[in-house]
């Protein structure tokens, strides 16, 4: 079990240093005007946060089962507000909303099981 944790781990790292490479490429090749490139500028930007976590939570407990979809709720929580910010509709009132929604989703999912 060991031995597969390790080989997980290493993926998941390769993985996250690949798509930070390609985010990073992407806001220095990319003129910000275009509006597919926003949306694709915050998908980057959130798989390498959602790989980001995962790495740093493997690291700190390899047991636990709720490591990717806390790392998932966790990165939403910080680029759903970039997105409303870039679409100027972002408030104090649609954060707290992301917030609670986030909590909710967690909370429903660890007492569905």
């Amino acid at each position: 079990m060991d031995s597969m944790l390790q080989k997980y781990k290493v993926a998941i790292t390769m993985a996250t240093i690949i798509v930070w490479a390609g985010w990073f490429i992407f806001i220095s090749t990319v003129t910000p005007g275009k509006f597919w490139a926003f949306f694709v500028f915050h998908i980057l930007l959130l798989l390498a946060l959602v790989g980001g976590f995962i790495s740093i939570a493997l690291r700190i407990s390899p047991n636990n089962k709720m490591i990717i979809r806390r790392a998932i709720l966790l990165a939403v929580l910080f680029v759903v507000p970039l997105i409303l910010q870039g679409l100027r509709i972002f408030d104090l009132l649609t954060l707290l909303l992301l917030i609670v929604a986030v909590i909710l989703i967690d909370f429903w999912v660890d007492n569905k099981k």
